[in-house]
């Protein structure tokens, strides 16, 4: 039977497993002191950065800290040192020593004395990178239409929602723009799938390149798309609209099909629905598109 160890041994043991277990675990492992700095890391920590054990002693997990995570990582920092909380875990980036942004799990506990003085932090850091791209993979497939990389209906309209409410609580102004293409059932019949999935294409390139960033653009049909205009009133709504129409024209005819676009607006109200909108979108599109074709046919008269 195995004497059992005094508490010297005892600790000498534990802290020998301690320490073999931080520099062998398959993740990054770090203690890391109260003003952020890396006291020790493991092999495995230095393969995810890209720095040498040497190079991380000269910096802080703040240097290597993403600047769009900063701020909520030393707020839960602050919240353990402060005892309102005793670990944390969050999703963060690191900013690779070769410029690369790396996605990570970070689990941090907080080591104190005897007296419950704070000493460093144990941290954990978990490349997720990987998992992280294939969710955000699958969320665009399930957000965006694959012919034009625009949204879809399903993401249009709760960004439609969001503005309706944002307009409700802020008084920001906003336009709804139901887009329509004229005829593409001739494109398809006549020239053939292909051309008509050329043309679709192609006006998901028009709308990327006229509308602003703060914009949203989508498919929303066949050969239906919409758009959210913000911080625009019914006449710079018609403006955009215009312009919206030329775009898509040439770049349809780049394409190699001549078409054309009919497009309805209808300003987003605080009070109103999104179904709403879009029956008063729609109706002025389909007023628009009786007006081109009026116009068609005074012209062939």
């Amino acid at each position: 039977m195995d004497r059992p160890l005094d508490p010297e041994q005892a600790l000498k043991r534990v802290t020998q497993q301690f320490q073999s277990a931080f520099e062998n675990a398959p993740i990054g492992m770090a203690l890391v002191g109260l003003q952020g700095q890396w006291l020790e890391v493991n092999q495995a920590l230095c393969e995810l950065v890209g720095y040498t054990e040497e190079q991380l002693q000269h910096l802080t997990f703040q240097d290597l800290t993403h600047p769009d995570d900063l701020d909520a990582d030393l707020a839960l920092v602050d919240d353990v040192l402060a005892g309102r909380r005793s670990t944390y875990q969050m999703h963060k980036r690191y900013i690779h020593a070769d410029g690369r942004v790396i996605w990570a799990l970070l689990s941090v506990s907080l080591v104190t004395d005897e007296e419950g003085r704070p000493l460093h932090f144990i941290s954990q850091i978990q490349d997720v990178t990987e998992r992280r791209e294939l969710e955000q993979k699958l969320r665009h497939q399930a957000e965006h239409d694959p012919l034009t990389g625009l949204a879809n209906r399903r993401r249009f309209e709760q960004e439609l929602e969001r503005q309706i409410e944002r307009c409700a609580r802020h008084g920001e102004q906003a336009a709804l723009a139901v887009i329509d293409l004229d005829r593409f059932k001739v494109v398809n019949d006549v020239h053939g799938h292909a051309a008509g999935d050329r043309l679709l294409t192609a006006v998901g390139a028009a709308l990327n390149e006229r509308l602003r960033a703060s914009d949203v653009a989508a498919r929303i049909g066949g050969d239906e798309f919409a758009v959210i205009l913000i911080g625009v009133d019914e006449r710079g709504a018609a403006t955009a609209a215009g312009a919206i129409a030329t775009a898509i024209a040439e770049h349809a005819l780049a394409a190699g099909v001549a078409t054309t676009a009919s497009i309805g607006i209808a300003a987003i109200e605080a009070d109103a629905s999104a179904d709403e909108l879009f029956v008063r979108a729609d109706r002025a599109m389909y007023d628009a598109k009786r007006a081109a074709a009026e116009r068609r046919s005074v012209r062939a008269a």
